[in-house]
Order: C-alpha cells, then sequence, then structure tokens
C-alpha cells in the first residue's frame, strides 16, 4: 500500500477534496504536497510522516493542512486496547497467564 494516494487519486478528490492521512507510508508525499500548492485538493489532515519526526517544510507552511503529530490513536479506548495487546503478547512471549 506505499504511496497508493498518489497523483490520480488525490486529483480524484479534486479541488473541494481533504485528504486525511492516518497510515504510515500510504500517501506519496510529493504529490500530496503538489496537490495543496495547486489546488488540487483544498487541503489535508495528517497525523504521520513518511520520515517521522521529521515533518516537511512545505507542510508547515501551508495554511490548508492541519498536522497532528501521530496523535489519531489518542483515545482513552485505543490506548487501552494498546495496552491490553501489549500485555497480551508480553504474557505469551513469557508464558505467562493473563492477569
Amino acid at each position: 500500500t506505499r504511496h497508493i494516494v498518489d497523483e490520480g487519486v488525490l486529483a480524484a478528490l479534486g479541488p473541494t477534496g481533504f485528504l486525511i492521512n492516518v497510515t504510515f507510508g500510504t500517501a506519496d508525499t510529493s504529490a500530496l504536497i503538489t496537490a495543496l500548492q495547486t489546488g488540487a485538493i483544498a487541503g489535508a489532515g495528517i497525523d504521520v510522516y513518511d520520515d517521522a519526526p521529521n515533518v516537511p517544510q512545505e507542510f508547515l507552511e501551508m495554511e490548508n493542512v492541519v498536522l497532528t503529530s501521530h496523535i489519531g490513536s489518542a483515545t482513552r479506548e485505543t490506548r487501552g486496547r494498546m495496552a491490553e495487546q501489549t500485555i497480551a503478547a508480553l504474557c505469551q512471549h513469557f508464558g505467562l497467564s493473563m492477569p
């Protein structure tokens, strides 16, 4: 799925479309920057970056971009589930029963 969101997908969103990107590597960063700069799409919400934690300077200079710095999973429910999965994996690895 690397760069599956490419120029063609962005063009299909059109000038009133917004991209919400929460998955590493899915969006072609160069194509996204170009689409945002040229008005091919209206804007983007970006939670992850190909070269994390480095954010492309172009994103920082755009008013049609919201950067959330990898907090898309920051809900109590999601983080609780993540903790449960970590504990389960550790228990399985060490041959322990779940608490």
